[in-house]
C-alpha cells in the first residue's frame, strides 16, 4: 500500500485531520504534521525526509492553502522527486497552474470524496466501510459533515430534522414526578474503557444483534412509548427506565463537541432534567433493530432517522477512541475522537 503525505494548510487542519485518520484506518501509512510552520526558502528536514518517503503526495486545496508559502515549498520538493499528486479540492479556489495537470477529486462531500480517492489509490476497504462510505452518499446532505466548533452554529432545537410520522402517538404530557416513579434500571449507565472481546461478550450476553459481531442476534423487545415533556419530545422506555430524546443533534460531530453539546442541554435544563448524558454502548445498543425499517436504518420507527450513528461515553482499552453506533448499517465500532457523529442523549435514574 503507498506512503503517502498530505500537504496542507495550518487552516484545514480539521479536514486534513480527518483524512489521515480515515487512510490509516483503512491500513494506509500517512505523514502529516498539524503544527503552523513558518518557512522563508527550506522546508526542516523532517518534511524533506517525508516528501522522499512517500509514494503519494495528497493536497488538502483551499483559499487557505493557495496562500501557503510552505505548501508551494511542499509542492516543488514533490515535483522534483517525481511523485504522484493528488489534489483534493475543498472550495472553489482556483488552483495555481503548474498544477492543471494533475489528478484532481472534489472534497466538498468528504464521504463522496474519500470514497474517489481510495479507488484512485487501489485502496481495499472493508464491507462495513464500503458500505457506510455508500450510504453516507447516497443518504446524508453535505452540511451533516461540516465541523461544528460554535454552540452558536448548533441547532438545539432537535425535533427540526428529519422526523416520523407521528400521527398514532399519544400526545400526552408527562410531568417529571410522574416519571420518576417509572425509571429502573436494566444496562451499565456508567462509562467503561471496553475492548474489542468486552464488546462482543457484551453485545452476545443481551443478545443484541450486530450485523458483524452477533449476525443471530435478535431484537430486544421493547415497550417504547412517546411523551412530550416541557414541550420537547422524547421516547421512554418503560423495561429499561430509559428516556431517550427522540431526535438528537441535527448535526453531526466530534466526540468532544458531542460532549460539549449534552453539557448545553443540562445548563439550558432540556425537557426540565440537568442529568442528561451521553448512552453507553449497552444503551445504545439496546435501541438496535435486526431489520432495516425506519428509512432503512436499524432503529424502531418512533425515533427519527437523521441520527444515522450515534457517540457512546465508552472508550476502547487504550482511550484513544469513542465507541459509536451506526445504525445505517447495524453495528457498532470504535471510532477516533475527530471523526463525526450524532449525538443523542439519555438519561435514567
Amino acid at each position: 500500500m503507498s506512503n503517502i503525505f498530505i500537504s496542507h494548510s495550518y487552516e484545514d487542519n480539521e479536514i486534513a485531520r480527518k483524512l489521515a485518520n480515515y487512510l490509516r484506518r483503512d491500513g494506509a501509512d500517512v505523514w502529516i504534521h498539524y503544527t503552523q510552520l513558518v518557512v522563508e526558502s527550506n522546508l526542516p528536514k523532517s518534511i524533506l525526509k517525508a516528501i522522499a518517503w512517500s509514494d503519494v503526495i495528497l493536497l488538502v486545496w483551499s483559499n487557505s492553502a493557495a496562500c501557503s508559502s510552505c505548501i508551494q515549498l511542499e509542492l516543488y520538493c514533490a515535483m522534483m522527486f517525481k511523485k504522484t499528486i493528488i489534489i483534493c479540492q475543498t472550495d472553489d479556489t482556483k488552483k495555481w497552474d503548474n498544477l492543471e495537470g494533475f489528478q484532481q477529486i472534489n472534497f466538498a462531500d468528504f464521504d463522496h470524496g474519500y470514497f474517489d480517492l481510495v479507488e484512485s489509490l487501489h485502496i481495499a476497504l472493508s464491507d462495513d466501510v464500503l458500505e457506510y462510505l455508500q450510504q453516507s452518499i447516497q443518504q446524508a446532505p453535505q452540511e451533516n459533515y461540516e465541523l461544528e466548533h460554535s454552540f452558536e452554529t448548533i441547532n438545539f432545537a432537535v425535533d427540526e430534522g428529519v422526523s416520523n410520522d407521528t400521527s398514532n402517538e399519544a400526545e400526552e404530557v408527562l410531568t417529571i414526578n410522574e416519571y420518576e416513579t417509572k425509571t429502573m434500571n436494566v444496562y451499565r449507565g456508567e462509562s467503561k474503557q471496553l475492548s474489542e472481546e468486552d464488546v462482543a461478550a457484551m453485545v452476545a450476553r443481551h443478545k443484541f444483534f450486530d450485523k458483524k459481531k452477533n449476525e443471530n442476534g435478535h431484537d430486544v423487545m421493547k415497550t417504547f412509548e412517546f411523551r412530550e415533556i416541557n414541550g420537547e419530545k422524547l421516547i421512554f422506555d418503560s423495561d429499561s427506565g430509559l428516556m431517550w430524546q427522540k431526535s438528537g443533534s441535527v448535526r453531526s460531530m466530534w466526540f468532544e463537541n458531542a460532549r460539549q453539546w449534552i453539557e448545553e442541554l443540562n445548563r439550558i435544563r432540556y425537557a426540565g432534567f440537568n442529568d442528561w448524558r451521553l448512552p453507553t454502548l449497552e444503551e445504545a445498543m439496546s435501541l438496535m433493530k435486526k431489520e432495516r425499517l425506519n428509512g432503512d436504518m436499524h432503529i424502531d420507527l418512533m425515533f427519527d432517522k437523521n441520527q444515522t450513528s450515534i457517540w457512546t461515553s465508552d472508550l476502547t482499552t487504550a482511550g484513544s477512541r469513542a465507541w459509536v453506533v451506526f445504525f445505517n448499517y447495524g453495528s457498532c465500532y470504535a471510532n477516533c475522537f475527530d471523526f463525526n457523529n450524532f449525538v443523542r442523549a439519555v438519561r435514567s435514574r
